[in-house]
């Protein structure tokens, strides 16, 4: 209903991250305003300190199993 409505709702969703949250080139669940054109725009909250450090040791995590999977045939 959000996507059809073009609601823009601050919802939490997979999105490309493009620089927040200082990561590139990586799908990961953030908050996202949620319209007609899916996830619209990445929220940026600031994260106290030992949030950032657990939220990039997870993106690391993602990135290796990608790695990984990328060489499974």
């Amino acid at each position: 209903d959000t996507i059809l409505r073009d609601e823009k709702w601050l919802m939490p969703a997979s999105a490309m991250l493009c620089g927040e949250y200082g990561q590139e080139d990586l799908l990961d669940g953030v908050p996202v305003v949620l319209g007609a054109n899916g996830a619209e725009q990445v929220v940026e909250f600031q994260l106290p300190e030992t949030e950032q450090e657990e939220f990039h040791a997870c993106c690391q995590n993602i990135r290796t199993y990608m790695e990984h999977a990328a060489t499974i045939r």
